[in-house]
C-alpha cells in the first residue's frame, strides 16, 4: 500500500491536483493546486499517487510559472530598480495570498494567511487567548459552544497567536474511532504528525526539536531534565550529530520518538548498537502495558512541552477538537479508557505525578453538554489546572454583513476589480437562506459565505474558474 511522503503529487477526489506536505495518521496534509493553493488534511483514500511535478505555487513564488487561476500571470519585474521589483513581489504575493483566503472560504476551510481579518470580534478572543497562555505550569482550558459557532475556527486562532508568541503548537481533531483520547498511542501520533512552530512545520519535528535542545542549551550532560526519556534521546541524537551519521537515522528515530508502528525502539537500538555497545537507550512515547498508556501520554507531552522550552520556545500548546463526539461513537469500553486519559491529566495538573511543571496548554473544543460526563470531567480539570472558558456564540444579521464587507474588500484585491461594495447584496443572501429555513443554527454562517462567494463569483467571475452554484457545494 503506498505512503504519502512530504513532496509526492497527488490527485485528491473531487478537487484536482495538489502536493503532499505530510503523512498523518489518516492520511495527509496536502497543498492543493487548484483553483488557488490550499492546505487541508485528507484521508488516504481520497488520495491517489500521480507523477512528481514542481509546486505551482512555488514557481510562481520564484516569478517562474504561471498562476493556476488560468489567464493571471505571475509579473516578472522588469525594472532594474529593486525597490520597484520587491514592491511588484510583494503585490503578487499579497494576491496570492487573497486568493488563498478566499479559496479557504469557498471551500468550507479555515483561511490561515488572513484569520484575523475574517474572525468576527478577534480583539475580544485574541485577548483571552493571550492571557490563557501557560508560563510556567500546566493549564486546560474549554472552547465551548454549539455547532456552527466557529470552535475550529477558534483554535486556528488560538495555534496562530501562540506562534507568534513563540510556542510550539500541535492539533488534532478527534472523531470516536481512528482518533480518539481512548486510544493514547494513535491520538499522541496524530498530535506529534502536526506539531510545529512559527518556522513552520517540518518531516522531523521531534528529532529537530532534540537538535535545536542542545544547541540553545549547550548541554554536554544529559541527566539534566530528570525525565529519563528526554535525557537518553539528547544523548542519541548528540552522539549521531557528532559523528556525523544523525541525517541517515533522522526518519527512524522520528518513528520512534512519534509513536509510528513502522519502526520499534527496540529494533532501532539493536541497529544504533552496531556503533557504540550498549551507550544507547530509546523509549516508545506510549508503554506497551495499557494500564500504563494514559499516565505514559501525558509524560510524552510533558518531556516535549520541556524540550520545547529548552529549545528556546516558550512551552507547547495543543488543540484537541471535536470532543463532543466521543461520547457520541464510544462504546461503554471504550468511554472507559478516555476517562482513565483524562484522569492521567487531571492527575499531572493537580501535581499527583512526579513530574515537572513544565509550559503546556491543552484546548478542548466541546458543546459544553454537562450531560456528557467526559464534558464534566473537563470542567474538574479546567478548574483544578487554573485554567479558563471560552464561549463561542452565534453571530447576529448585521454581523455576517459585515463579514460580507470583508470578503469583498479581498476579492477586490484577489482578482484586481474595483466594484464597491453593495450591502444590499449581502441582505438579499441572508433574506434568500432565511427563506429556506435558515435560522442561527449550526449551518448558517457557513451557507452565508458559500453563497455570497457564489454570487461574486457570477456577478464578477474569477479569471479562469469554473462556476458553480452554491446549492452544489
Amino acid at each position: 500500500m503506498w505512503t504519502p511522503t512530504s513532496g509526492d503529487r497527488v490527485s485528491v477526489s473531487g478537487l484536482g491536483s495538489g502536493t503532499v506536505v505530510k503523512e498523518t495518521p489518516r492520511g495527509a496534509i496536502v497543498d492543493l493546486d487548484e483553483p488557488v493553493s490550499t492546505r487541508a488534511e485528507f484521508t488516504i483514500s481520497h488520495l491517489t499517487l500521480t507523477s512528481p511535478v514542481q509546486h505551482l505555487e512555488q514557481e510562481m513564488l520564484k516569478g517562474r510559472g504561471t498562476s493556476p487561476l488560468g489567464s493571471t500571470q505571475f509579473k516578472n519585474a522588469t525594472s532594474n530598480n529593486p525597490i520597484v521589483e520587491i514592491e511588484n513581489s510583494l503585490e503578487m504575493s499579497n494576491k496570492i495570498m487573497s486568493r488563498r483566503s478566499l479559496e479557504s472560504l469557498r471551500f468550507g476551510l479555515v483561511p490561515h494567511h488572513h484569520i484575523e481579518e475574517f474572525t468576527l470580534e478577534y480583539d475580544q478572543l485574541s485577548e483571552w487567548v493571550i492571557q490563557s497562555f501557560s508560563v510556567d505550569s500546566p493549564k486546560v482550558h474549554k472552547i465551548i459552544g454549539p455547532y456552527g459557532t466557529g470552535k475550529s475556527h477558534t483554535m486556528s486562532v488560538i495555534r496562530g497567536l501562540a506562534r507568534s508568541k513563540g510556542y510550539m503548537v500541535a492539533s488534532v481533531e478527534v472523531d470516536g474511532q481512528l482518533i480518539s483520547l481512548s486510544e493514547p498511542g494513535k491520538l499522541l501520533h496524530s498530535i506529534y504528525s502536526t506539531l510545529h512552530s512559527v518556522e513552520g512545520e517540518t518531516e522531523f519535528p521531534i528529532v529537530q526539536l532534540l537538535e535545536k535542545a542542545l544547541i540553545q542549551s549547550s548541554l554536554n550532560s544529559y541527566s539534566v531534565s530528570g525525565l529519563r526519556r528526554v535525557d537518553d534521546h539528547l544523548a542519541v541524537v548528540s552522539y549521531l550529530k557528532h559523528a556525523g551519521l544523525l541525517e541517515q537515522w533522522i526518519e527512524k528515530l522520528e518513528a520512534v520518538f512519534s509513536g509510528s508502528e513502522e519502526f520499534t525502539a527496540a529494533s532501532v537500538i539493536k541497529e544504533l548498537r552496531r556503533y557504540k555497545t550498549g551507550a544507547f537507550s530509546l523509549h516508545s512515547p506510549i508503554p506497551k502495558k495499557l494500564y500504563e498508556r494514559p499516565d505514559g501520554f501525558v509524560e510524552s507531552l510533558v518531556c516535549t512541552a520541556w524540550l520545547a522550552k529548552a529549545a528556546g520556545y516558550r512551552g507547547l500548546l495543543i488543540t484537541i477538537d471535536e470532543f463532543e463526539v466521543e461520547d457520541a461513537n464510544l462504546e461503554s469500553a471504550q468511554k472507559k479508557k478516555l476517562m482513565q486519559s483524562l484522569e492521567a491529566i487531571e492527575r499531572y495538573v493537580s501535581g499527583h505525578r512526579n513530574l515537572p511543571n513544565v509550559p503546556l496548554g491543552i484546548y478542548f473544543g466541546t458543546l459544553g453538554d454537562l450531560n456528557n460526563e467526559g464534558d464534566r470531567y473537563l470542567d474538574r480539570i479546567t478548574e483544578l489546572s487554573g485554567g479558563a472558558q471560552y464561549k463561542l456564540r452565534f453571530f447576529s444579521r448585521e454581523e455576517r454583513i459585515d463579514l460580507a464587507r470583508r470578503i469583498h474588500v479581498f476579492y477586490q484585491e484577489a482578482y484586481e476589480l474595483n466594484q464597491p461594495y453593495q450591502p444590499e447584496a449581502a441582505n438579499n443572501v441572508h433574506t434568500i437562506l432565511e427563506n429556506k429555513g435558515y435560522d442561527d443554527d449550526s449551518g448558517l454562517l457557513r451557507h452565508f459565505i458559500k453563497w455570497y462567494m457564489a454570487l461574486l463569483d457570477v456577478n464578477y467571475g474569477p479569471p479562469g474558474r469554473r462556476l458553480v452554484h452554491a446549492d452544489q457545494r
